[in-house]
């Protein structure tokens, strides 16, 4: 019986560039864990409408940064200004270049912004259980707890290796 060999380590890959710069702009802004699922939503559908044509990592981080301004416009009270955002990425990108990205991002996604995310389930979960009850709101809580965690991790499986060949006699 041969076992593919186990990695030495179980420590995930680091997580995409996109989604570092956007969870580094919703913390930096102090905005909701839903605001960068809704981020990422976008983000991840505008990368498979455009099956990445000419994303550098400039352009990936802009993208990032952009689908972070749009769903701070949803979900947030107060978003983020056009200034602030390019104070953050260190003036790479001027107001006018967010600008056009968020159009060209907004007729990409052809201005479907919807996205049912962990969040909007459990908000229809807690409906369906009558949140008002103690017991119910401390397992939403929880609940939520968790779904805001998973954001931050990127899960993955470890590679299996193919077995070795048994050493060659000498």
């Amino acid at each position: 019986l041969c076992l593919p060999q186990m990695p030495r380590s179980l420590t995930p890959p680091p997580p995409p560039p996109s989604l570092l710069c956007t969870s580094q702009v919703c913390e930096d802004f102090g905005l909701m864990t839903q605001t960068a699922g809704l981020a990422v939503s976008y983000f991840d559908r505008f990368l498979s409408k455009t099956e990445r044509q000419g994303l550098d990592k400039h352009r990936v981080q802009l993208l990032a940064i952009t689908c972070t301004l749009i769903a701070a416009k949803f979900s947030e009270i107060k978003m983020p200004s056009l200034d602030d955002l390019c104070e953050v990425a260190h003036d790479k990108y001027s107001k006018a270049q967010l600008k056009e990205m968020e159009l060209e991002t907004l007729r990409v996604l052809h201005w479907e912004l919807h996205a049912v995310t962990p969040h909007a389930a459990l908000e229809q979960l807690a409906i369906i259980m009558n949140h008002t009850e103690d017991q119910s709101k401390t397992f939403l809580e929880h609940a939520e707890f968790f779904i805001d965690m998973s954001y931050y991790v990127v899960s993955s499986s470890p590679r299996a290796r193919p077995p070795r060949s048994p050493p060659r006699p000498p």
